[in-house]
């Protein structure tokens, strides 16, 4: 549902309310006070919009209001996974993890150099206890046509293919508190694959490519944080 209209909602029903209240008191309502209610809707949608994506980030709302953590920006992250490589190694490489953050909102992208990723599900729980929260992710990855099969039922060593399929993942990442540096986790998947993610380094522009990111990383002090993000993340 769209924020102008859970504000038209949400101010005609406390409008009619207030209304309701005042009638049932004796006092005579005017319908001009109904004038400015376009207006008011406005102004409203306004603040909830500016909060929904801006305020929401200051340390304090952040902290006593909203109750969330900011992770936004991408990530230079190493992966290692059981997914063997034809020599019968493990996969380690650098891949990108893309986190698109609001209040409300979140989208996770991951870019390597075969394939992309994109969550179909995201949720940012918090702790009862003190100020922690874990990431959770379903994700359905898509390799690059280049690198897609079919399967092959002679092949009886699931965990090695020198190529992939689409399917499907999860991942948990724990232990965020409200100013990430750097973040660990673990994802599963539907090809009986697992493994850890690292997330070691973050810039503030999201990128939309596998070599975006090879070129935002190589460029020392360019796409790095800016002073306001980081005031966002303090």
């Amino acid at each position: 549902m769209q924020m102008r209209t859970i504000v038209v909602l949400m101010v005609g029903c406390a409008a009619a309310i207030w209304a309701t209240t005042l009638y049932l008191s004796g006092t005579d309502i005017d319908w001009a006070l109904t004038r400015p209610f376009s207006v008011v809707v406005g102004c409203v949608t306004l603040l909830a919009l500016f909060f929904e994506t801006v305020l929401w980030r200051l340390p304090l709302v952040r902290s006593y209001i909203s109750k969330r953590p900011t992770i936004a920006g991408t990530w230079r992250t190493t992966l290692v996974s059981n997914f063997k490589q034809a020599d019968g190694s493990k996969t380690v490489k650098t891949v990108y993890l893309v986190i698109s953050q609001s209040l409300t909102r979140l989208s996770v992208r991951m870019y390597t150099d075969t394939a992309h990723s994109k969550s179909l599900a995201e949720r940012i729980s918090s702790s009862d206890n003190d100020d922690m929260f874990e990431l959770a992710v379903v994700y359905q990855n898509y390799p690059d046509m280049d690198q897609r099969h079919e399967p092959n039922p002679e092949n009886t060593n699931r965990l090695h293919s020198e190529k992939s399929k689409i399917h499907f993942g999860a991942l948990h990442i724990p232990n965020l508190n409200y100013r990430p540096i750097t973040l660990k986790g673990h994802y599963w998947t539907d090809r009986r694959t697992e493994g850890m993610l690292a997330l070691e380094e973050r810039r503030s522009k999201l990128i939309s490519s596998y070599h975006e990111g090879v070129e935002l990383f190589s460029q020392p002090g360019s796409g790095n944080v800016s002073w306001l993000t980081k005031l966002f993340q303090r």
